[in-house]
């Protein structure tokens, strides 16, 4: 399996179905990721100048932990009630999922 494969695999294991407002319709939301060795390089070149974005990158994961994975909206919104079909491993193969 080649690395890309592998990524998108490991992506699909940590997705949530939620509603997404700015969308309009159920999405997959991602966890949000902060690119720390850019980050480290980055302050180490700089002198520690950089270490504020940084921070400000890392409180911002904190504060908004999901993103849309179609628009990058930050707030899922989860509604009780709502059953969705979501494809698993092979487009054949399906579940019934409660979001």
């Amino acid at each position: 399996m080649n690395p890309d494969a592998r990524l998108a695999v490991e992506d699909d294991r940590m997705l949530m179905v939620a509603y997404c407002a700015h969308c309009r319709s159920l999405e997959r939301f991602i966890p949000t990721k902060v690119a720390n060795h850019r980050y480290l390089i980055f302050s180490l070149l700089t002198g520690g100048v950089w270490l504020i974005p940084w921070l400000t990158a890392v409180i911002g994961k904190a504060m908004r932990p999901l993103r849309c994975k179609v628009c990058g909206w930050h707030k899922p919104e989860f509604r009780r009630g709502i059953y969705i079909q979501v494809q698993v491993e092979r487009p054949a193969e399906s579940k019934l999922m409660y979001a």
